[in-house]
C-alpha cells in the first residue's frame, strides 16, 4: 500500500510540473482558433464560400410581382399622361447598352476636346497643323521640342 501512496505521490508531482505548460498551450491555441486573420490565411475558399453564402441569404430576393408593374403604378402613369405634366419621365432606362456607353463617354470627350481646344488657344493656335495646312516657321521650330502634360494641359 505504501508503494501505491508513493506512486500516486509522484504522478500528482509529474502533473504540477507539466500542468503550466500545459496550460500555457491550450491557451495559446485558443488565441489561435479565435484570430480571424488565422482563416483568412489557411482556409480562404472556405471563408470566401461562407461570405458569399451570407450575402446571398442578407440580400433580398426581387418581387416578381412587381417586376412588371403593379396596379397602383400602371394608374399613376395614366394619370401623368391624362393631365400631361411636364417635366416627369414614365418611360423606362434607355435600351442597350450602346446609349449607356455613349452617356457615359460624352462627358469625358467633350472634356478633353474642350481641353485640347484650350491648350491649342493659349500656345498660339497653330490650327492649320491640324487639318493639313502649312505650318508657321515658329510651329516647325516648336515641333522639335517635346511637349509635356502639363503643358498641353491633358488629364491624366
Amino acid at each position: 500500500m505504501d508503494n501505491s501512496a508513493d506512486d500516486i505521490c509522484r504522478r500528482m508531482e509529474a502533473i504540477r510540473r507539466t500542468a503550466g505548460a500545459e496550460v500555457e498551450t491550450i491557451v495559446q491555441s485558443a488565441k489561435t482558433l479565435s484570430d480571424w486573420r488565422y482563416y483568412v490565411k489557411n482556409h480562404p475558399l472556405i471563408l470566401a464560400g461562407a461570405a458569399a453564402g451570407l450575402g446571398f441569404l442578407l440580400i433580398p430576393r426581387k418581387n416578381p410581382g412587381r417586376a412588371g408593374g403593379n396596379d397602383e403604378t400602371q394608374e399613376l402613369i395614366e394619370l401623368l399622361k391624362k393631365h400631361h405634366v411636364r417635366g416627369i419621365s414614365v418611360e423606362g432606362p434607355p435600351a442597350g447598352i450602346l446609349k449607356t456607353v455613349a452617356g457615359i463617354a460624352t462627358p469625358f470627350l467633350v472634356r478633353t476636346a474642350l481641353n485640347f481646344a484650350q491648350s491649342r488657344l493659349a500656345s498660339g493656335g497653330d490650327w492649320a497643323s491640324l487639318f493639313g495646312g502649312k505650318t508657321s516657321p515658329a510651329a516647325d521650330h516648336d515641333h522639335d521640342v517635346e511637349q509635356t502634360f502639363e503643358e498641353l494641359n491633358i488629364p491624366r
